[in-house]
């Protein structure tokens, strides 16, 4: 990844390809990995939030199938949060970091709070 931040802080990732150049603007800035490390360092109340699309796309991203998303579900023990995180996946228009469903399937996926979050500040780019 190609990390970039703009005057005020906010953090830009993109493609080390360069297949996504085309999306970097002109004020921002390039920084190192330690800078953009150091700049999303999660500060606990921190919470991005991204569409559905950019979720999915991440996911794709990661060789992970939406036949392999609903199979973590099934794993979720029997209870509310169950069923909505079942009606979450299927419905919903935006995904929060701190979602249950992103926090169980996260874990089970062998991530940390801080790798979610980087993944997160990753996928609004897509």
């Amino acid at each position: 990844m190609k990390y970039f931040k703009n005057d005020t802080g906010e953090v830009f990732a993109y493609e080390s390809d360069g297949s996504q150049d085309k999306y970097i603007k002109p004020h921002l800035v390039p920084i190192s990995n330690n800078e953009f490390l150091d700049l999303t360092q999660p500060k606990g109340e921190d919470v991005i939030t991204i569409t559905m699309a950019q979720t999915r796309k991440m996911l794709s991203r990661w060789g992970v199938s939406q036949e392999a998303i609903l199979a973590h579900i099934e794993k979720m023990p029997e209870s509310q949060e169950k069923e909505d995180a079942k009606i979450d996946f299927e419905y919903a228009t935006e995904v929060n970091s701190n979602n249950i469903l992103v926090n169980f399937v996260t874990k089970q996926m062998g991530m940390s709070e801080h790798e979610t979050y980087l993944a997160f500040l990753e996928a609004k780019a897509l």
